[in-house]
């Protein structure tokens, strides 16, 4: 699990923060989180060593090129993906109509939101964007909603269910899960395709299981080093 020496031995190294969809990085299965070492065989201590060594390389047509990275045993990003969400009411049942959810990317730690965050974007390109005005201290510029999954989960995890809603072709199933808020709203967010939400919940289950287990000083020692 993440140390403090773990995180003191990083200093300043550069830390994988978001990739394109269609990176090289990404197919290479170069995960957020993971660590750069050196380029080419030349190490790079900070984002801006490993900026200006990618950079030379790029120039020079010297592509492709190797990356060493390390990777952290503690996870990072617990989950990220497109779904439909609904927030705004008590209830835990779903809505009668399919056009009442909304489509947002849902991000689950990740590398601006500690590990038991639950942040709601319109897009994927708009988290990206709240990345890169974090990394460079600017005011985020777009909206985002904001959910502690170790309030709404508790110990226990959200079960998957359905509704069928009518459509012009005859009726097509949704699958949803509903997560109670400290607020009393109900968090509700559904998927075409039961692999989807599995995929969501495996997050959840990895997240409460890390919180639980590394207990309350570490998310105030979490607290002490987020300095946005």
């Amino acid at each position: 699990q993440q140390g403090e020496t773990d995180v003191d031995d990083l200093g300043e190294r550069p830390v994988v923060s978001f990739m394109t969809k269609d990176s090289a990085a990404r197919k290479a299965h170069v995960k957020v989180g993971h660590v750069l070492l050196n380029v080419n065989g030349t190490d790079v201590g900070t984002p801006r060593e490993a900026n200006k060594a990618i950079k030379a390389i790029k120039s020079n047509n010297q592509t492709p090129f190797h990356l060493t990275l390390w990777v952290p045993d503690f996870p990072i990003m617990f989950f990220e993906g497109m779904h439909m969400v609904k927030y705004d009411e008590r209830t835990g049942l779903a809505p009668l109509k399919p056009t009442d959810w909304k489509p947002k990317y849902v991000v689950i730690g990740g590398v601006i939101g500690y590990h038991w965050q639950m942040k709601m974007y319109r897009s994927h390109k708009e988290y990206d964007t709240a990345v890169m005005e974090t990394f460079n201290h600017v005011p985020i510029s777009v909206k985002v909603k904001d959910f502690g999954i170790h309030s709404t989960c508790r110990l226990n995890l959200p079960e998957v269910r359905k509704i069928n809603y009518k459509t012009y072709d005859g009726t097509e199933t949704w699958y949803y899960i509903a997560m109670k808020s400290p607020l009393n709203n109900c968090i509700k967010i559904s998927s075409k395709n039961t692999d989807d939400l599995k995929k969501m919940t495996d997050g959840i289950k990895e997240v409460l299981r890390t919180y639980h287990q590394l207990g309350t000083d570490y998310e105030l020692n979490q607290a002490e080093r987020h300095q946005y």
